[in-house]
Formats: C-alpha cells, sequence, structure tokens
C-alpha cells in the first residue's frame, strides 16, 4: 500500500485565489517510511496574499519573495510522485493522508493545474483520507472535552507531545499527524480486542 502523508501551507483559505507556499510530505509503503521531503515555495504569480495566512506561518511578503520558483518545486515533486507511482497504472496511486486533507488536496491540485499539468489524478485515489474526520469518529463520546478541534489540541488530548514553536511549519505538522493517526489506530485496536 503507497501512502503519501502531505501537508501545507499556503497564503489563504481559497485554492483558486490564494497560492501554496510550502509542501511536506512522508512516502510511506506497505509500512515503511521510504522518504520525506519539505519545500518552500514562491506563490503563484498573481496569487493574493492574506495578511493572517502570513501571520500564521510566520513569514513576511519578503521571506516569500525569496522562495524558489513554483516550476523547479513542481518538477522536485513529480520525481518524487514517480519514483513510486506509475501515472500510466490506473491501480498504482498513492493514498493521500492529511489532517482536514481535502484542504491540502484542493490546494495542491488547484496549485499543479495552474502550473498547466492536469494529470494530478494520476497520482492519487480519490477521495483524500481524512485523519481529522478519523479522530473525531473515534472521539465521538469525549468530543466536549476539547475546546477545539486543531491539530495541537487534539494530539495533545490524547497524550502526543507538541512543540508550539513548530507548529504551522508543513513537515512538523504533517508528523504530527502521522502520530495521531498512530495513536488513534493503536485506541481502536485495544478497544476492538477488549470487546472480543
Amino acid at each position: 500500500m503507497k501512502k503519501l502523508w502531505i501537508d501545507l501551507e499556503s497564503t489563504g483559505l481559497n485554492p483558486r485565489k490564494h497560492s501554496v507556499v510550502q509542501i511536506a510530505g512522508i512516502v510511506e509503503i506497505d509500512g515503511i517510511e521510504k522518504e520525506s521531503f519539505c519545500y518552500k515555495v514562491r506563490p503563484l504569480k498573481g496569487s493574493a496574499v492574506s495578511r493572517q495566512a502570513l501571520e500564521v506561518i510566520g513569514s513576511t511578503v519578503e521571506d516569500l519573495k525569496g522562495y524558489p520558483n513554483p516550476p523547479l518545486i513542481k518538477q522536485e515533486l513529480l520525481n518524487i510522485f514517480n519514483k513510486y507511482v506509475d501515472p500510466y497504472d490506473k491501480t498504482d496511486k498513492f493514498y493521500f493522508l492529511g489532517y482536514n486533507a481535502r484542504f491540502d488536496y484542493d490546494f495542491l491540485r488547484a496549485w499543479f493545474e495552474k502550473q498547466l499539468f492536469s494529470y494530478f489524478g494520476s497520482f492519487f485515489w480519490f477521495p483524500p483520507i481524512d485523519i481529522m474526520n478519523m479522530v473525531a469518529h473515534n472521539l465521538m463520546g469525549e468530543r466536549e472535552k476539547l475546546i477545539n478541534f486543531k491539530l495541537f489540541q487534539v494530539c495533545r488530548y490524547l497524550g502526543i507531545e507538541v512543540k508550539e514553536s513548530e507548529l504551522h511549519d508543513a513537515l512538523y505538522d504533517i508528523e504530527l499527524t502521522k502520530k495521531l493517526y498512530e495513536r488513534i489506530t493503536e485506541k481502536h485496536n485495544r478497544l476492538l480486542s477488549t470487546q472480543q
């Protein structure tokens, strides 16, 4: 089974209007981590940049101007995708996993399409696998104990150490997401074993 754990940071919330500025992921094949990556990338030309988004990711407009050009990062990502997936084989794709995964999926797909690459679906199964929804399902009887459902709050609630200074770095966030998935899967498996 091929999984791509992926998280990104953007200049806002609208994938048609805003742009990706950081993309990080972990390639996992049959339960084994093969490689991780983390790229900062200059916003696509003409993209809107929200002041609030910059505050969240701790960057300035000047920082963004110094990031690598999008075509360079697009090619780096395609090199990684092609290493593990045959885009001409319709049965060979990554599962796309993340926290609030549909947000990242839609943003990354739009980012590729704006660069005239329309074969995003050749690399990924649809729909993406949303760890946030999986955790929400598993915590249905406890939801009122969480003040919100942000990644770091859920991790803390489940006993996962969180370094606040590293939050909103895409690679750190996807590493937390993967730990969260492992924790909730362990919890679910323990529950099943006690019911047998």
